[in-house]
């Protein structure tokens, strides 16, 4: 008879001491994605510490060095946060300490997210999004906007007092060893917030609401179909009929018709577009824009009881687990409002004041061009451009793998952007991005104007430098008025077709924006009612290309 294989007592001895030795090894250095098991589930530190967070919530006065002077925090039994401070600093650092408080697991995933540090703590999963991030470039353009803000500015004064509130939450999470569940399950520690990583997290909103492939979309139409064919099924102005609240009258409008070279891209092209649309889809889910079911409207004089105006709003952003609102009131010597705020962000974005309320839609134009760079087997790294060849700037990435050596990465730009088709040391037409979310912008000054504003012209003045997203901000004041405005960077090109890839050598390239004036905006029009549902927000003779009927704006039935 053939004995066990584990039968004589040494044998028994040896596998007990290699499962032994497996447990330990676990236990103290973890395997794959399984973190260090002794550290996790060390009752005193480990997982189960992260239950205090379920305790109910105490109203309190909060005392710390950071602060200039104590701060009430009153909480309401659905969690709402009620903020009184003496100075508008400490008014933003509790926002950011409370944030922290409830958040830090969602906010350290934003910001790695659009840093393109996902892979780090994630592992090799993550490298499509954070490679695709590295390109796209938000820690490029938050440290750009950092860099730009003035010491007196008000964003920068409040994102500065907003991370030392942060931190103070992360040492004090450390200190009592009460992270959050996420951070003890993947095994690591929180870095130090910083202002770029806010100016970060609010990039990665920008790009889940502004970044499209609409071009890349029609360009596989237009070659499948035809360009004819194609306008007829999915043509730029809509044929049915749609609700603008901006109805006009409007300046003449311009024509835009496309350039001989976007109607003629060759296989390569072709293969170097659809590998990219396979790319995006490939992303996160929500990560990138897909078409909004949001409405807002508002409503004054004879359609309300009161005759006073009213305003709701219905922002249909990705639902998430937890939130991507957090739901805050705030009074400081400067400020009074009561809204939703973003975590990572120490402002609301979706609230009402004293005297005004507002609430947002996107606008769902088009705010992401694609342009077909010429280069050239003898011109490695070069593209051709207003006569000439031109030296590709070359970035270089190392992106931090858990479990894995670093991945390097090279990433080129060209005066419209980052590359993000074909090698650039190859022959021919190489894909490149230019997303109005990547122009450095001052959004957050905006905000705090708008926190400040009595009426719908400095309502309208407050955001006149918003950049993106573009969004139908609506409108309803104390005095009876009603409004709606979408602020942004629309791009005007010198010629072509937005909708499809341009050609990158000069002739298509952004020529500016269009201007504040001419933005889809109403003021207490005749009808009193003002409301958008993602449609199109002006009629079709407006001047000014926004986007399609393929993909950016709803149907209308709404």
């Amino acid at each position: 008879m053939k004995r066990p294989l584990f039968a004589s007592p040494l044998s028994r001895f040896v596998l007990a001491l290699v499962a032994a030795a497996a447990v330990l090894y676990a236990c103290a250095v973890g395997a794959g994605p399984l973190p260090p098991l002794g550290a996790a589930l060390n009752p005193g530190t480990g997982v189960w510490t992260s239950a205090t967070a379920a305790r109910p919530l105490v109203s309190q006065t909060l005392r710390f060095a950071g602060l200039q002077q104590p701060v009430t925090v009153v909480f309401e039994p659905d969690g709402t946060a009620h903020i009184r401070a003496a100075t508008d600093h400490d008014l933003f650092w509790t926002i950011g300490y409370l944030h922290a408080r409830f958040r830090l697991t969602q906010m350290d995933l934003e910001r790695r997210q659009g840093e393109g540090l996902l892979s780090e703590v994630l592992g090799a999963q993550a490298l499509n999004s954070d490679g695709f991030m590295n390109i796209i470039g938000l820690q490029r353009t938050a440290a750009a906007e950092w860099q730009a803000l003035p010491a007196s500015s008000i964003a920068r004064q409040a994102v500065l007092a907003y991370a030392a509130g942060v931190n103070a939450r992360i040492g004090e999470d450390e200190r009592s060893a009460s992270l959050p569940f996420m951070f003890k399950l993947l095994n690591y520690q929180p870095r130090p917030w910083t202002p770029i990583d806010s100016l970060v997290v609010q990039g990665d909103l920008i790009f889940t609401q502004d970044f499209s492939t609409t071009p890349l979309a029609y360009a596989e139409l237009v070659k499948s179909l035809g360009y004819q064919r194609t306008m007829q099924w999915f043509p730029v102005l809509p044929l049915n009929t749609q609700h603008p609240y901006d109805p006009g009258p409007y300046q003449a409008p311009g024509a835009l018709a496309p350039l001989p070279a976007q109607l003629t891209d060759g296989p390569a092209t072709l293969r170097a577009i659809a590998a990219l649309e396979t790319r995006v889809r490939q992303l996160p889910t929500g990560l990138v824009r897909r078409l909004g079911d949001s409405n807002n409207w508002a409503v004054n004089g004879p359609k309300t009881a009161s005759g006073a105006a009213l305003l709701a709003g219905d922002p249909h952003l990705n639902l998430t687990l937890p939130s991507q609102w957090y739901q805050i009131e705030g009074e400081s010597p400067s400020y009074t409002f009561s809204g939703v705020s973003v975590p990572g962000l120490p402002v609301i974005l979706i609230g009402r004041t004293p005297h005004i309320s507002w609430s947002l839609t996107d606008t769902q134009n088009q705010s992401t061009l694609f342009y077909l760079e010429q280069t050239d087997k003898a011109h490695p790294h070069q593209y051709f451009w207003n006569g000439a060849w031109h030296t590709m700037q070359h970035l270089n990435y190392n992106t931090p793998v858990k479990g894995a050596a670093p991945v390097h990465q090279d990433v080129y730009l060209t005066v419209h952007g980052p590359l993000v088709g074909q090698d650039p040391a190859l022959p021919g037409q190489t894909l490149s991005v230019d997303w109005m979310g990547a122009l450095p912008t001052d959004d957050a000054d905006a905000l705090y104007a708008v926190l400040r504003a009595t009426s719908f012209s400095q309502f309208r003045d407050a955001l006149s430098g918003w950049k993106a997203p573009t969004l139908n901000f609506v409108y309803a004041d104390d005095q009876g008025h009603i409004g709606m405005i979408a602020p942004g960077y629309y791009p005007v090109v010198k010629s072509g077709s937005p909708w499809l890839p341009l050609p990158g050598t000069g002739e298509a390239d952004i020529s500016g924006s269009i201007p504040y004036a001419a933005v889809p905006q109403i003021y207490d029009p005749p009808d009193h009612l003002v409301l958008s549902a993602n449609q199109r927000p002006v009629g079709n003779d407006y001047s000014y290309y926004l986007g399609t009927t393929w993909n950016d704006f709803d149907n209308g039935y709404r």
